[in-house]
């Protein structure tokens, strides 16, 4: 007259009643079951004496919609921030009837499994493990699944930090003397995921075949000093964060230090222009060459002309070439002769002037 259905869920010993049917058509329907629990059934006949003996059970089925659109499941996929090399794994349910294809992608492009990166895709189920990330490997990942009846579509982002990418060049060095120079650089394209703490910047001396370091600066410019004139040498710059120190960018070639400009050439012998017992007024023309750099002064040197000895007599700040010379002693008889000053240091003394006797001018 009719049949019982019964149900258990798997691995659990006792059967309970899902359904009775009166009728006796041989299909029925069990409701109020859970659902994502896996189940067994199995059937009764009844007639006027009662219910007969169980049938053996049906295989298992889980309890799921038959007709599904994909649904990620986002609990487990949280933005991360990472070391190099340190492994990460996300891990999603994604359901779906029937179970949906997954794609996993980064930067527009879909992920394979390799020697560091594995996908597990398994029906409803899926599993991103990267066992050796690089710098390279930061942005967002996106998982695609579809079925059928649809798609969904889950984001997460991993930044992988490290050292700095090296300074962007070229390295430039500029207003170089026998004691310094400036460099100039461009700050790395990639900060390493960290902000860029600074720079280390070192000289390499050929003369010792070592980097020595320079010093440390804020900004991608620096005034070197302290270097040994006449010395040849070659730069290198690094940027730091709290990672560490990236490749270095080096200068294309070596500097030797010295300064742009020379001493001036010599002056030309002074010559009287008014004088008393105890003064003299000299004159003299300029050096022919000024060395590069603007002649900031002279120094007058004298001598008694019967000695060999020359004696500082007065200097001064000017490039006019011209001078007063003081504390002559009346009759006795001088030499002078004039240095020019600039930047770069003090000239060769110039021709000495003819003999001079220190005497009134104009006398009565």
């Amino acid at each position: 007259t009719g049949y019982i259905i019964e149900k258990r869920e798997k691995g659990n010993p006792k059967w309970t009643k899902a359904a009775e049917l009166h009728s006796p058509e041989c299909k029925g329907r069990a409701d109020n079951l859970e659902e994502g629990v896996e189940y067994e059934f199995r059937v009764r006949a009844i007639n006027e004496a009662g219910p007969g003996d169980a049938s053996q059970p049906s295989k298992s089925i889980v309890t799921k919609p038959r007709k599904l659109a994909p649904k990620i499941d986002r609990r487990n996929l949280k933005n991360i921030t990472i070391k190099e090399g340190e492994p990460f794994m996300f891990d999603a349910k994604v359901l779906g009837e029937p179970p949906p294809e997954i794609t996993w992608i980064l930067n527009n492009k879909e992920i394979h499994s390799n020697s560091v990166k594995q996908i597990d895709n398994e029906p409803n189920h899926t599993k991103f493990f990267h066992k050796n990330p690089e710098r390279k490997d930061s942005g967002v990942y996106k998982i695609q699944a579809v079925n059928k009846y649809g798609s969904d579509t889950a984001e997460v982002e991993v930044t992988v930090v490290s050292k700095p990418g090296k300074p962007e060049g070229p390295l430039e060095v500029s207003d170089i003397h026998k004691d310094g120079c400036k460099l100039k650089w461009k700050k790395p394209k990639d900060d390493g995921g960290e902000p860029i703490e600074g720079y280390l910047v070192e000289k390499y001396d050929p003369d010792t075949g070592v980097w020595l370091p320079v010093g440390r600066c804020k900004d991608p410019e620096m005034d070197v000093t302290g270097l040994t004139p006449g010395h040849e040498y070659k730069f290198r710059v690094k940027a730091i964060n709290k990672e560490g120190e990236s490749e270095p960018l080096e200068t294309l070639g070596s500097i030797i230090a010295k300064d742009p400009f020379t001493v001036p050439s010599a002056p030309g012998a002074p010559d009287p222009v008014d004088w008393s017992q105890n003064h003299v007024d000299l004159i003299w023309k300029e050096p022919i060459s000024d060395g590069g750099s603007p002649i900031t002064g002279y120094i007058i040197e004298k001598k008694d002309k019967y000695s060999t000895i020359w004696e500082k007599a007065v200097e001064t700040n000017t490039a006019t070439p011209q001078a007063v010379v003081s504390g002559l002693i009346e009759g006795n008889e001088y030499q002078f002769r004039v240095i020019a000053v600039n930047k770069a240091g003090q000239s060769e003394p110039g021709d000495a002037s003819k003999s001079f006797t220190a005497k009134p001018r104009f006398l009565a």
